[in-house]
């Protein structure tokens, strides 16, 4: 009677119970079984349990090193840093700073800074919306004559999407652009004696469009581990 009752009183929602050992002088050891049924759903409840990477909310950080074309054709290269917080996976905000460069018969190169929008919908997929001013514009397609960029309210913004492979190695692709930059180009005259005289100067509107590929790093830092 006594083993019957403990039995009774021990068997749970995990099935059968078994009597591992007894004596007269120790109570009867009690251990529970699983049934195949109850073990088949714990494995399914585990299988589609949520990625819980990255663990949110955070801080990010991400670092990258772009290389792709204008929409001349010319080469780009640029580097890119953003500092934000990821509130959830569908909210992130954060600041931006780009430095990018074209490289064909001439150089060219403007910095800009602003504000990103970043989405991680899961563990891999990596989404972000930037817009920004460009705060400088440098240009060599003249030798002679200095080039004067005309500050303004130039913005430049682009989407872009990456892949990261574990937790921070990240390659991703980007559209950029600015509808028009405005830039003082001075025009040159050679003297007879060779001497260069820079006169008339002309305000020209730059478009920019570029389709960039980035590589570099995304990190996630739960905000409770700091």
């Amino acid at each position: 009677m006594v083993i019957a009752q403990q039995i009774s009183n021990n068997s749970n929602a995990f099935g059968p119970v078994t009597i591992a050992a007894a004596d007269s002088f120790n109570e009867p050891v009690i251990q529970a079984i699983p049934d195949i049924d109850t073990a088949n759903q714990v494995m399914t409840d585990k299988l589609k349990a949520p990625d819980t990477f990255p663990r949110l909310p955070s801080l990010f950080f991400n670092a990258y090193l772009t290389t792709g074309l204008r929409s001349n054709l010319e080469f780009a290269l640029s580097y890119q840093l953003s500092l934000g917080y990821q509130h959830n996976r569908w909210v992130g905000v954060g600041a931006y700073y780009t430095t990018l460069v074209w490289i064909d018969y001439t150089v060219e190169a403007f910095r800009s800074l602003g504000i990103s929008y970043r989405m991680v919908p899961n563990k891999h997929l990596i989404t972000a919306f930037k817009i920004g001013l460009i705060t400088n514009y440098y240009t060599d397609n003249d030798w002679y004559c200095e080039n004067e960029f005309i500050s303004g309210f130039d913005v430049y913004f682009g989407p872009e999407i990456g892949w990261r492979f574990g937790k921070s190695f990240t390659i991703g692709i980007g559209y950029y652009n600015s509808p028009a930059i405005s830039l003082k180009i001075g025009k040159y005259y050679e003297l007879p004696d060779g001497e260069i005289l820079c006169i008339n100067p002309i305000v020209k509107n730059i478009m920019i469009h570029s389709f960039l590929v980035n590589i570099g790093l995304n990190f996630d830092i739960f905000i409770k581990n700091i």
